[in-house]
């Protein structure tokens, strides 16, 4: 459960760096969890993706598993995070017009690795939270990345 709980905080750290909400999380004993829509579009399919991604970014973090490209491109079949993004990527205009499907899906990883790091606190946080109490409200999660931002001097 402990992967799962990271698995689910990375998802909200992101929504609340993008949007300032996080959705409600929840884990089960089975090792499923689910991080609930923040009620906000995203403002465009790379904030989408970068949203799918940090869930297996977090998780992968949090159990000191390498992040290199090799493993993630194999991972790419089996987690559906990883599907969900490709997916997003090849029906945006704008990836098609400028670069490749897998040079975006690159950048976005890369971009998801920074923003965990500098918010791993509060990732921690809630993923510490998210196993005590197996769910946590938006406004919880909000107020743990708020004081888990304050405690590290704002971002």
């Amino acid at each position: 459960m402990r992967r799962t709980a990271y698995h689910e905080a990375g998802h909200a750290v992101v929504k609340y760096i993008l949007h300032g909400r996080c959705g409600d999380l929840s884990i089960s004993a089975d090792g499923s969890g689910f991080c609930g829509g923040c009620g906000v579009p995203f403002r465009s399919p790379s904030d989408a993706v970068k949203v799918c991604l940090a869930g297996y970014a977090a998780e992968m973090m949090s159990a000191g598993e390498d992040l290199a490209m090799e493993i993630l491109i194999l991972s790419i079949p089996m987690v559906k995070d990883f599907s969900e993004a490709l997916e997003i990527i090849k029906n945006d205009p704008v990836t098609k017009f400028f670069a490749g499907e897998g040079q975006v899906f690159i950048l976005n990883w890369m971009s998801v690795q920074v923003e965990l790091k500098q918010w791993w606190a509060g990732v921690e946080a809630l993923a510490e939270r998210l196993l005590v109490a197996m769910q946590v409200s938006d406004s919880e999660a909000k107020y743990i990345l708020a004081s888990s931002e304050a405690k590290a001097g704002g971002r």
